[in-house]
């Protein structure tokens, strides 16, 4: 014989047996409460925010009766409930007690005879709502009871909160997804090319500008991919000039040492300028843009430029030369004309004679004033010593300076990268002075690397280190014995990798007087099969600052 099952067992054995939420958990509860108490009612109500009504939640009434949308707490024994004390939750109404309220839960006299209740609460502490029962038949208050309806109220309470949390969270992700969705649409919509990493240097976000530049796949590269596969990637690709082993040894040594700007040249020609920064996460953002149009502007402009400087070299040498060619017969003039004026052969005969031999030598000292003068000037032109300062822009002068040795590094297809630090201030220097200084350590530095190498120029400062602009090669290097050698006019080194290499060997003794006009240094440090590194560093005093403090930008 199959043993009877009790009205608690069975509410019980409902709670445990239902897997449900939100709503249809609140229904499952508000039935196993008045099965277990044995009661007409079930119900869970939300109390409204000004406190006066509820909103019915759920209601389960075993008579069947149509269940309201909420109702007021004046004339039900619930607001009660919600003038209860914290250490007494629990409220219990029976007898004629019941009788004086004409409404309980919103379904006008049901003739109850017994009452329960507690609040519950939201996450916040405050009273959320109430769980409540009412019976058409006497009942005691015991502590069975009271247990039961106190589980049931906690369990109710639990799943009020974890729908709320639930919510919450819904939301949250609906709004990192919205705000993820916007980054995207503002990313994609950059002309630039864009890429996020994380602290661990994985690609975290990218645009479809930056996969155009490298020449990415989507088969290829995906967020969650390492910096270091990505640039093994170009070299495998043969997506960049020179090297590959040594690009790919100079961009991870520079990953996180040198954040700035630098230029890249691809190997289709292109030349990209990335601008690097660190996030706040210890990420990196950088940003590439397309420069080609620009470099080959400015190689046109600074073409021009270059035409002009020669042509007027040139110009200056012709003056010179036809200085030097009117001086010599202008002395001869102005020697026989002080003769005659002397009469230092006899006299003239006629007075106005030494009248005219004077007008013949004050003329011919005239033209030799002139001639002295286009003299001096041209040679003060052409080589001169002295500064001619100007505020000048690093980035540019640099840049400048690169345009004249890309075709003779193409020839010999070596690489050039040039790493420019961010937020350097304009430099108060000779403009043609410094761009003579690069343009000597870049070509000796192309000039005695070997086919397929590298040549890097880095740019940075500070108020300790000074202007410093250092440039490396990956060619043979000098031994140490030979270094005070090399700095000497017309010092050249000879060695196993520059034997068919000439020259006057005063580019690297031009550039360290050039240095030193300008108050800097030029140091040399080089290791026999290790390449050279030259560092040139100008004094920070000449850094221009604006007039409210600040450095001028580049």
């Amino acid at each position: 014989m199959a043993k009877r099952v009790s009205a608690r067992e069975e509410a019980l054995e409902l709670l445990a047996g239902r897997t449900a939420f939100g709503a249809a958990f609140f229904d499952v509860a508000t039935e196993a409460l008045a099965i277990g108490l044995d009661y007409r009612l079930g119900g869970v109500a939300l109390l409204s925010a000004d406190g006066k009504s509820v909103e019915l939640l759920s209601l389960h009434d075993r008579d069947g009766k149509r269940r309201p949308r909420g109702y007021p707490l004046t004339g039900s024994p619930c607001q009660r409930v919600y003038k209860a004390k914290p250490d007494r939750p629990h409220v219990f109404i029976s007898g004629s007690a019941t009788r004086r309220y004409s409404n309980i839960a919103g379904l006008g006299k049901l003739g109850a005879l017994c009452y329960r209740g507690e609040v519950f609460c939201g996450p916040d502490g405050k009273q959320a709502g109430h769980v409540f029962a009412a019976g058409t038949r006497p009942d005691e208050d015991n502590a069975d009871a009271r247990a039961f309806f106190r589980m049931v109220s906690q369990r109710v309470g639990a799943e009020y909160n974890r729908g709320l949390a639930e919510d919450a969270l819904k939301q949250s992700e609906l709004r990192t997804r919205a705000a993820e969705q916007r980054l995207r649409d503002a990313v994609e919509s950059l002309s630039d090319g864009f890429a996020l990493y994380d602290a661990n240097d994985r690609l975290v976000l990218c645009n479809e500008k930056w996969m155009e530049l490298y020449g990415y796949g989507e088969d290829e590269v995906q967020p969650g991919i390492l910096y270091e596969d990505l640039v093994r990637l170009d070299a495998s690709r043969d997506a960049v000039a020179g090297d590959a082993d040594a690009y790919i040894r100079q961009r991870l040594a520079y990953r996180r040492r040198f954040l700035g700007s630098f230029d890249l040249q691809l190997k289709d020609g292109r030349w990209i300028t990335i601008r690097e920064r660190e996030t706040s996460e210890g990420g990196i953002v950088g940003v590439q843009t397309d420069i080609t149009d620009r470099m080959e502007a400015i190689e046109s402009l600074l073409g021009e430029k270059h035409a002009a400087e020669q042509a007027s070299v040139a110009k200056s040498e012709d003056l010179i030369k036809i200085s030097h060619e009117l001086r010599t017969p202008m002395n001869a003039i102005a020697g026989f004309g002080q003769i005659i004026r002397s009469a230092s052969f006899g006299p003239l005969g006629n007075p106005r004679y030494q009248e005219y031999a004077s007008d013949i030598v004050a003329a011919a000292e005239h033209v030799l004033g002139l001639v002295k003068g286009l003299l001096d000037g041209a040679k003060a032109d052409s080589t001169g010593l002295s500064l001619q300062e100007e505020v000048i822009d690093i980035a540019e002068t640099v840049r400048a300076a690169l345009i004249f040795v890309r075709e003779a590094a193409a020839k010999k297809q070596i690489a050039i990268d040039l790493y420019l630090a961010d937020d350097m201030p304009k430099l108060r220097a000779d403009p043609r002075k410094l761009k003579q200084i690069l343009l000597n350590l870049l070509a000796n530095g192309i000039k005695f690397t070997p086919p397929g190498g590298r040549v890097m120029i880095m740019v940075h400062g500070s108020a300790r280190d000074g202007f410093v602009f250092e440039i490396a090669d990956s060619g043979p290097g000098i031994a140490d014995v030979d270094i005070d050698h090399g700095l000497r006019e017309y010092g050249q080194v000879r060695g196993d990798g520059t034997a068919s290499e000439e020259g006057t060997g005063l580019g690297l003794p031009l550039a360290s007087a050039l240095a030193v006009l300008h108050g800097g240094t030029l140091e040399l440090d080089s290791a026999v099969d290790f390449g050279t590194l030259v560092t040139v560093r100008l004094p920070w005093d000449r850094a221009v600052i604006s007039e409210d403090g600040r450095r001028a930008s580049v």
